[in-house]
C-alpha cells in the first residue's frame, strides 16, 4: 500500500461520460495511446540514446561500482556480481588498474548495440496499446482540472472511496512523482544504471518510471493511478 494514500479519489469528466459511469457502474482504463498529453508515458524509449554514449556511461557507472562496491549485490545483473566477486580482493591499485583499462576496453553487452535498442523498443511500443490505466486527482475542486477534463467547467466530478473492507481496487492507487529529470529511457546514464540491473529489476524500473513519473508542468493534476494490462479476450486501446 502506497505511503499517505487519500481514502478518497475525484475523477473528473464530461457531463455524459459521468452519466455513463452512472448507469453502467464502469469506469474506463486506457492505452496511453488514448491519452490527450502525448508525452505523459514515452511511445518509444531510447530513440535519443546512442549504444556508443550507452557504452561510455557503462564504463563510467561500472568504475565508480568496482571502487565503491555496494555491500548488497542481489539488485545487480549476473555479469556485474562477478566482476564485484573478482575484484573483492584486490588491491586499491590494482582496481585502479581495472578502471583505468575500462576506458579502452569494450563493457558494453552485444545487447546494447543498436539492434538490442531498437528491440526494446519495438517490444516497449508492443506493450502500449495493451496497457490500461486510470487517473484519479486527489481533490475535487482544482480549477485547472475542471476546465481541462471536466468539459471547461460544465462536466462533473465522481468519488471514489478507497475502502479495505470491500478489497477496493483503488488501495492499488499510486502517486505520480513529478520531475524535469529526463527519465530512464532518455539519458546514456540512465540506461547504463539499467543494463547492471538484474533482469526483473530493468523492467520493473522502466515500467514503474514510464508509468509513474511525469514533468512538473503536469504537477497541479495532483495524480494518483492504477496500471494494469487488457484482458487477453479484449482488443482496441480502452477497457469499460
Amino acid at each position: 500500500m502506497t505511503k499517505h494514500r487519500p481514502d478518497i479519489f475525484y475523477k473528473y469528466m464530461p457531463a455524459n461520460t459521468a452519466k455513463l459511469v452512472l448507469e453502467n457502474s464502469t469506469l474506463r482504463w486506457s492505452s496511453p495511446l488514448d491519452f490527450n498529453y502525448v508525452f505523459d508515458v514515452p511511445r518509444e524509449l531510447a530513440f535519443t540514446v546512442k549504444p556508443s554514449d550507452i557504452q561510455k556511461s557503462i564504463a563510467m557507472k561500472l568504475a565508480k561500482t568496482i571502487l565503491n562496491p555496494p555491500e548488497n549485490t542481489d539488485h545487480l545483473n549476473a555479469k556485474i556480481r562477478l566482476i564485484l566477486q573478482r575484484t573483492k580482493t584486490a588491491t586499491k591499485s590494482q582496481k585502479q588498474e581495472i578502471v583505468e583499462s575500462l576506458n579502452d576496453t569494450s563493457v558494453v553487452d552485444e545487447n546494447l548495440e543498436s539492434e538490442g535498442l531498437e528491440m526494446i523498443n519495438d517490444i516497449w511500443k508492443n506493450w502500449i496499446p495493451e496497457m490500461r490505466i486510470l487517473c484519479f486527482c486527489e481533490n475535487h475542486n482544482k480549477a485547472s482540472m475542471w476546465y481541462h477534463y471536466a468539459q471547461q467547467y460544465t462536466g462533473a466530478v465522481i468519488e471514489l472511496k478507497a475502502n479495505s473492507e470491500s478489497d477496493s481496487p483503488w488501495l492499488e492507487a499510486r502517486k505520480i512523482s513529478y520531475s524535469d529529470d529526463l527519465p530512464y529511457a532518455f539519458t546514456p546514464d540512465g540506461w547504463a544504471e539499467l543494463t547492471m540491473l538484474s533482469q526483473d529489476k530493468i523492467g520493473k524500473t522502466l515500467y514503474d518510471t514510464c508509468i509513474y513519473t511525469k514533468t512538473t508542468d503536469c504537477a497541479y493534476e495532483n495524480e494518483w493511478r492504477i496500471s494494469t494490462y487488457k484482458r487477453p479476450s479484449e482488443s482496441g486501446t480502452h477497457s469499460d
